[in-house]
């Protein structure tokens, strides 16, 4: 707010998809009062324009486009143009830098890659991290404004993690079912994508809500990534997460593991780390590669001489082990502690292989 002149608000009394709606900003003029000096609302006719059309993407640039040209003060001085959508958010620090420091001349145009989240901050776009978003461009008093700044973005310069782009993050259920109705994609306006479970299941699990095969969404630790400003003041307020005390835990946890974001050495994993032999032959009896329970990785020998010289006890051709010195490496705590306890997982080149059973 200390940084922007002047925030251009542009609604129509139709939606997209040709459907009329209320104008809902001029509706709650009043709760914005203490931001009136700083805003200029305008309002696109598209029920009464001589070209009313249902063609949502005809309805959509016009939107923009009338926007602009309503909107726009008459400056005096060169100034800087940001456009974006309702849910694309320039970073206030971006906004800062902007207002802050001394621009080059001639000044390119910029794309604001946003960090792309869709349902809640919880969930990351997967395949595209990022969102071509809102535009800055800097115009001069006599200049006249492209109509096309938003079609014309792509050949902007791009400014990687400088918005947020939170898709369908609302807190009502209705509102999720209004944008369907609403929005240019009037194909995917089907009775399936309105139905509550459907709705329900997706925003919770980081489903796509259109069952589309390209878009998938990776779950993220929210205490681990940046937040608007907003909601990092007024979490309770603001959807930060999908999860609530009474969800039900997912059961494939363990299988969609490779979606979640990775922590590189967080924690250590020793396989067949055990100081009796039996023990060994009890895994192999065990557990769930079945194919591999046969007589020849029972045998004491074969397993003594696995063990003592790091060879992959399953005759594995891309399972390979490297001989590393202890004393270089980091150890769990109760290992470096009582080294002689786990003496069997310090050093295996013993006769016994460190078995205590042998």
């Amino acid at each position: 707010y200390d940084y922007v002149t002047l925030f251009l608000i542009a609604e129509s009394n139709l939606t997209l998809s040709g459907k009329p709606k209320p104008l809902y900003l001029k509706e709650n003029w009043s709760r914005f009062a203490r931001y009136h000096n700083k805003i200029r609302r305008v309002e696109i006719d598209l029920m009464n324009s001589i070209h009313k059309t249902t063609d949502a993407w005809y309805n959509e640039r016009t939107m923009r486009n009338e926007g602009i040209r309503l909107a726009l003060p008459n400056s005096t001085r060169d100034f800087l143009l940001l456009t974006s959508d309702l849910d694309e958010i320039p970073k206030f620090r971006f906004i800062q830098a902007l207002a802050s420091c001394q621009l080059p001349t001639p000044f390119p145009s910029l794309l604001l890659q946003c960090d792309f989240y869709y349902y809640s901050f919880e969930f990351r776009h997967a395949p595209n991290p990022y969102f071509p978003g809102a535009t800055v461009s800097r115009f001069s008093p006599n200049d006249k404004i492209p109509l096309n700044l938003r079609e014309s973005r792509t050949h902007n310069r791009p400014m990687p993690s400088t918005c947020f782009h939170c898709s369908y993050c609302f807190d009502r259920l209705e509102t999720v079912r209004l944008k369907i109705a609403s929005f240019s994609h009037t194909e995917l306006d089907v009775p399936k994508y309105h139905d509550q479970k459907h709705i329900i299941d997706c925003v919770r699990n980081g489903k796509d809500l259109y069952d589309r095969h390209s878009e998938q969404y990776r779950r993220v630790n929210i205490n681990e990534i940046e937040l608007p400003r907003i909601v990092q003041v007024e979490r309770e307020r603001v959807t930060v997460s999908r999860f609530s005390p009474n969800d039900k835990i997912p059961l494939n946890l363990r299988e969609s593991r490779f979606h979640n974001r990775p922590m590189l050495s967080t924690c250590f994993h020793c396989s067949y780390c055990f100081d009796r032999l039996e023990t060994v032959r009890l895994k192999i009896a065990s557990f769930s590669h079945t194919e591999l329970n046969i007589p020849k990785y029972h045998d004491q020998k074969y397993i003594i001489d696995c063990f003592r010289n790091g060879k992959d006890l399953y005759d594995r051709h891309g399972v390979r082990f490297r001989h590393v010195n202890i004393n270089k490496i980091e150890l769990p705590r109760l290992v470096q502690v009582k080294r002689e306890r786990f003496m069997y997982m310090l050093d295996r080149s013993s006769p016994n292989a460190g078995f205590r059973d042998v």
